[in-house]
């Protein structure tokens, strides 16, 4: 199985809407995406987050997720989450959505997680239509005991681009 990919799924979550958001390591992450200036933004679920020609929903944080197709983490010491989207084409034409270069996972002590390749991941290969929601879920594997989970979204992670907004999951 491999370590960096991503499914769609769901679980509950609290958070503050409109603080700022200067953490989690690497990069510019207190640059909006596409602006390079405006700071990032800690938001809630529910609330759409502009990346691109797309808006990226998180609906909720599932924890722990069991893979339909019964597949195990690569660690011991390890479970998976699932972060269930929707996401919207708002451009003018069809585009692809790679969530997997797109959304980071850190947990409360800033430890980074990228999606993996799961069960739930179809819906977002290929192309999104122009004017076209699509719904599923990000996977993650992450430690026994990890808590906190924030989610980065940006257009270009986990590398050094700018993060959009990171939603407080738990």
């Amino acid at each position: 199985m491999a370590v960096l990919a991503v499914g769609l799924t769901a679980c509950s979550f609290g958070s503050e809407s409109g603080s700022e958001s200067g953490t989690g390591g690497g990069g510019d992450k207190n640059s909006s995406a596409g602006s390079g200036s405006e700071e990032s933004k800690e938001t809630k679920p529910g609330t759409a987050v502009k990346v691109g020609d797309f808006e990226v929903t998180v609906v909720e944080l599932i924890d722990p997720y069991t893979m339909k197709d019964g597949g195990k983490p690569t660690e011991d010491d390890a479970h998976f989450v699932a972060v269930a989207l929707s996401v919207k084409n708002t451009g003018a034409a069809a585009g692809p959505y790679d969530h997997n270069s797109t959304l980071v996972l850190r947990d409360s002590v800033g430890t980074e997680m990228q999606g993996m390749v799961g069960d739930d991941t179809a819906t977002f290969e290929g192309k999104i239509p122009s004017g076209t929601t699509v719904k599923g879920s990000a996977m993650f594997q992450v430690p026994d005991g990890a808590k906190g989970f924030t989610l980065e979204i940006g257009e270009d992670l986990p590398s050094d681009g700018p993060i959009a907004a990171t939603v407080k999951l738990s």
